[in-house]
């Protein structure tokens, strides 16, 4: 399957705005492979469980695409972009995120 085909099924299960979790304010560098191009470096601006707001000033995938993220190094997850404008994108998480793993804590916004 590529990259940046869309994926559909329990994996990314559709979810609406209105449910959107609260999200954590942060800013933490990361590196993205989509659609089979060179890793780009991104910013991770908000993140929650099950989703992410990111920023590239490289390029911003396509809604619908599936990306893979590092984050510190060493932990990759895999993601569909949810939605995208300019250099800003969301991505659901196709798996739920320890964010305690990632010395996350704090009071979600």
């Amino acid at each position: 399957m590529s990259m940046h085909t869309p994926l559909h099924g329990a994996e990314f299960a559709p979810r609406s705005k209105v449910e959107r979790e609260p999200r954590l304010r942060t800013l933490i560098g990361a590196s993205m492979d989509c659609a089979g191009l060179p890793d780009q470096d991104v910013f991770v601006r908000n993140i929650s469980e099950h989703g992410m707001g990111l920023v590239s000033h490289a390029m911003t995938p396509r809604c619908g695409e599936v990306v893979h993220l590092r984050l510190r190094g060493s932990h990759v997850l895999r993601a569909q972009v949810r939605w995208a404008e300019g250099d800003d994108f969301g991505v659901l998480l196709a798996d739920p995120l320890d964010m305690a793993m990632l010395g996350l804590s704090g009071e979600p916004h």
